[in-house]
């Protein structure tokens, strides 16, 4: 298995505030925003802003419990079959599933679980439209 990561998100309390804070600081601006995401892409990497409360809601964890500090790791991958075997291998190396993988919506299918030391990861295939 080839390591990845695709995205980074992380947890935000303002959408105004973190567009402003980032086209100050680094000059960017951000390629897709919407009521509570902001997307950049930097080289490879997206680097994603969500409000904190939809952030914990999409990953079926409390945005106020203990270890979840509004960080996310992502990988997508190409099928849902390769979703599913990246959940199997989490699952053996002792990975705590927060959300089942499921059909989003019509153009997503996710799993959400975390590491031994509560660090979320997101895997993800995106369907064609």
């Amino acid at each position: 298995m080839s390591v990845k990561i695709n995205r980074i998100t992380l947890g935000i309390a303002s959408i105004e505030r973190t567009i402003q804070f980032y086209n100050i600081w680094i000059g960017i601006e951000p390629y897709e925003v919407t009521t509570d995401q902001i997307l950049y892409q930097i080289d490879n990497i997206t680097l994603s802003f969500v409000l904190l409360d939809k952030l914990a809601n999409d990953a079926d964890v409390n945005d106020e419990s203990e270890g979840f500090d509004g960080v996310i790791l992502s990988r997508i991958e190409n099928s849902i079959k390769s979703v599913n075997q990246i959940l199997r291998i989490a699952e053996k190396a002792g990975g705590y599933i927060t959300k089942k993988a499921s059909k989003i919506n019509k153009n997503k299918y996710s799993v959400y679980f975390s590491d031994l030391d509560g660090h979320m990861w997101e895997v993800v295939f995106y369907m064609k439209k």
